[in-house]
């Protein structure tokens, strides 16, 4: 691992990339990524969310621009 800065008192550290090509039909392929746990992600707002929030917002603006 290599260590990118702090973020919190905590040492963010990046997993290298291991690459590597079969000899046989010379394709690459990338290690997969670790699990994550289910506590452990980032945070998540549905999409139903995201998009009402988004038709209150454009419809602030026109009435806003609309006076």
């Amino acid at each position: 691992m290599v260590p990118l800065g702090t973020g919190n008192g905590r040492i963010v550290q990046k997993m290298p990339a291991v690459v590597f090509s079969d000899d046989e039909d010379d394709s690459i392929a990338l290690r997969p990524l670790p699990p994550v746990p289910e506590n452990r992600g980032p945070p998540v707002i549905p999409l139903a969310t995201l998009i009402d929030f988004a038709v209150q917002k454009i419809y602030h603006e026109l009435t806003v621009l609309s006076e």
